[in-house]
Order: structure tokens, then sequence, then C-alpha cells
């Protein structure tokens, strides 16, 4: 009788046969593979989708909003940089011109004490000065070491008040040479109001600030300048408060004058109009490339099936090619836009959208956020498909659920193959020990009926 290592080595001749049915039940999980596939195509193209309907959205209420000058940008220049940048003209909506003249840039505070010799001693007595600097007042006093030099105080004065001021003050100690010190306390910002103000002093802080001298006196610390003959008063180099919208930096003075213009930028707000023209192509484009079918072929778009997906390319076309109730502009025929078959929105005619950009750019402004324009009914109709629990998230909810479930049912079809594919070489596992009985009783009769 065989050993069962013997019928186990020899089994392997059913082997084949064995991987054959598991594969013949298989059908079962490569159907789940497949359809969790199409499952997680859907998931990601959707997920596209949803980003060009959030990308739409986004630009018309950008667009629509009163504080932007979506179609009435500006572009500044000045006639010298060198004496008057333009930092920002962002919120300015008309064209304009100012004349500036610059007769005092401002500065920071310096207070400077006098010079004393670095190793002499007659600052090495108790002392206190009361600092205020831009409202904030703090108390500092030293207690030196009879003996310290004067540069050794000068330094423990510094540390002093920069532990107090952290950053709203520059202290340094000079060096002026080999054998003379001085004290410097700088105001980290310019103008009058953030000056270095010295009170109470006493005892050896009372000789280094009462005797302090200014480079610049505190009432010369403040930008004075001239704007269309109005006569201006600074504590910064950066004025963003003579014109609302405008910012602009002073940068040295002058006798001559300099010229701001503000200016429309066309170009600009043509950019955003198109920018709003691809905004919806591309949307309109990837809704039709992934809902199609072919009459011919069968193939379909992956989805195809959502039909909240499918429409909403018909629904944006019959929206867009609506009439706003108010308003100087009505419909964007009126600014020379048509639509192909495909539902593509093209400026047709630009000589349309050229006169309203450069001589009514607001009423093109009021176009985009009346509540009665098409562009609005578009918003809204997006807005149904992007708010929490809207058309996205339910669709990506029952994909999000269809995968879950699939994978659930691929992993209870790989259990059940494995127990499958072990019952298989079970069963043929016995057939080969029935054979191996069976031969083994043959080969016994045989032997006895030779013996006769």
């Amino acid at each position: 009788m065989a050993s069962v290592s013997n019928i186990i080595s020899r089994s392997g001749q059913y082997e084949g046969i064995v991987q054959q049915l598991v594969q013949l039940e298989s059908q079962k999980k490569v159907q789940y593979q497949t359809d969790l596939r199409d499952q997680n195509k859907i998931n990601s193209e959707l997920g596209k989708v949803s980003s060009r309907i959030s990308t739409l959205e986004n630009m018309i209420n950008e667009y629509s909003l009163s504080t932007n000058n979506t179609f009435t940008p500006v572009k500044s220049t000045s006639s010298d940089d060198t004496v008057v940048e333009i930092t920002s003209a962002s919120n300015l909506d008309e064209p304009d011109e100012f004349s500036l003249t610059i007769s005092r840039l401002a500065t920071r505070d310096n207070l400077l004490s006098a010079s004393y010799t670095s190793a002499g001693t007659n600052l090495d007595s108790n002392g206190s000065v009361d600092i205020t600097v831009n409202g904030t007042t703090h108390s500092i006093s030293i207690t030196p070491t009879a003996g310290d030099s004067n540069s050794t105080v000068l330094n423990s004065l510094k540390t002093a008040i920069e532990t107090a001021f952290g950053n709203n003050l520059q202290v340094n100690v000079f060096d002026l040479d080999s054998t003379n010190v001085q004290l410097s306390v700088r105001s980290s910002e310019t103008g009058e109001a953030k000056r270095v103000q010295i009170a109470n002093t006493s005892g050896s802080l009372a000789t280094v600030f009462d005797n302090a001298t200014r480079p610049v006196a505190t009432n010369q610390l403040d930008a004075t300048f001239t704007m269309n003959g109005v006569s201006f008063q600074r504590s910064s180099n950066t004025v963003n408060d003579t014109i609302s919208g405008l910012t602009f930096e002073l940068k040295k003075t002058t006798a001559s004058t300099v010229t701001l213009e503000i200016e429309r930028d066309t170009e600009k707000a043509r950019s955003n109009f198109d920018d709003f023209v691809k905004a919806y192509n591309n949307l309109n484009a990837d809704i039709r490339n992934k809902t199609f079918i072919n009459g011919e072929t069968g193939t379909r778009g992956p989805l195809r099936e959502l039909r909240s997906i499918r429409d909403l390319s018909s629904q944006l076309r019959q929206l867009v090619i609506g009439d706003a109730t108010s308003g100087t502009i009505t419909n964007l025929s009126e600014l020379g836009i048509t639509f192909d078959n495909s539902g593509k929105m093209t400026v047709e005619d630009s000589d349309k959208l050229e006169t309203v950009l450069a001589n009514t750019p607001s009423d093109l402004n009021t176009f985009f956020s009346t509540s009665s324009s098409p562009i609005q009914s578009i918003y809204t109709h997006l807005q149904g498909y992007t708010t929490t629990d809207g058309i996205i998230d339910t669709l990506e909810e029952g994909v999000s659920d269809k995968i879950e479930l699939l994978n659930k049912n691929i992993k209870k079809e790989e259990k059940y193959l494995t127990d499958y594919e072990e019952k298989q070489r079970d069963i043929f596992t016995q057939l080969e020990l029935m054979l191996e009985q069976g031969n083994s009783q043959f080969a016994q009769v045989m032997a006895g009926l030779n013996n006769f």
C-alpha cells in the first residue's frame, strides 16, 4: 500500500485541474473586481467634474462681489519710480491722475548720548530713567559696581533697554575710536508719534540722557508732501490713506513734480472675461466627454449613468442663454457671445465685448452680479451640486457605498475560493488514496491467481 507521502507527491499531477476548477469558480470574484474598477473610475471622474463645477461657481461668486473690480481694473504708473513708487491700486476703479512733490521723508528718531571715554568711570553710579515709545513706558534702572568702566555701564544699559522694549527700540553702543564710546537709542518705526521720549532721569542716567542729542529734531521726523496741491504730513513713507485704494512709497525728496497715473486696464478686464468663458467651456466639455454614448459601438463615458451629471450640460446651456430682467446688459449675445452645437461658448464678435470693456465696464460688473442675470442663474444652479449634502455629495456617497460593498464581497469570495481550493485538493487526495488501494488489492488478487 502506498504511503501518504507518495500519494501527496504524485497528487501534483492534479494541481492543474484544481487550478482550473478554482478559476471557473472565480467568475463572481472577477465580476466584482471589474465592477470595483468601474466604480473607482466613476469616483475619480466624478471628482474631476466636481472640481470643474467648483471652479466655475467660485469664479462667478468672486466676479459678483461688489468689492471686486473684475471688469473695471486699473493699472498705475509713476513718472519717476525712484521718487514715488505705487505699490497698490487694486481697489481703484476709475481713471485718475495725481501730482506729487516731496519735501521731506519720514525718518526714525535717534537719541545719541555724549561721547564717553571707554575706560573712564564717570558713569559707575546708580541711575534710572523712564522711556516711552508709542504709548508704552518702561522704567529702566542700573546699579553698576564702583569702578565699572563707561563701556561696561553703557552696555548694561543697552541690555536693560532691549529687555524692556524688545524690537521696538534699536540700541547700540558704538566704539567711536579706540578710546571713546557712544550710546544710540533708535526707534524701530518712523515718525514723530514713534519718537523716543525721556522722563524722570536720575543719577548716572541723568548724565547720559539729559545731555543726549538728536540728528533730526522730533518735529522733523514725519514725511511732508503735496498731492494735487494739498499738503500732507505722514509718519510713514508708505502712504495708504490719502486716496482710498491707492498705496504708494515715498523714496526721496524732489522739487520737481512726479505724476501718478491711474488708467483702465482693458487687457486685464478682457483676460478676466476670457477666464470665465474658459471655466464654462471646461465644465461643459468635461461633462460631455464623461457622459457620451457611441451609437455605433455602444461605448459609454464613465459617468453616462449619472443622469444629474449628464443633464447638467444642457441645463447650463438653457440658463446661460437667458435674459436679465434689469440692467443695461441683459444677455450674453450683447457681448458678442455665441454657442455651437456642443454648447461651447465663443466670443464671436470681439468688437462688441471690447466696446463694453472700454466704455461701460461697470455695466458688465452689474450683469454678473444682478440676481436676475443668467450668470447668477448658473451660480444658483451649481450651488445645488456643491452644497453640503447636495447632488455631488449624494453621488459620491452612493459610489463610496458601492465600493465598500464590492470590497467586502471580494474578500468574502477570496475566503470562499481559498476554502474551495483546499476542498478540491482533499477530494483528489482521497481519489488518489482510493486508486492506490484498488491497485494494491488488484495486485494481491493477481498474485493469488498466479499461485494456482
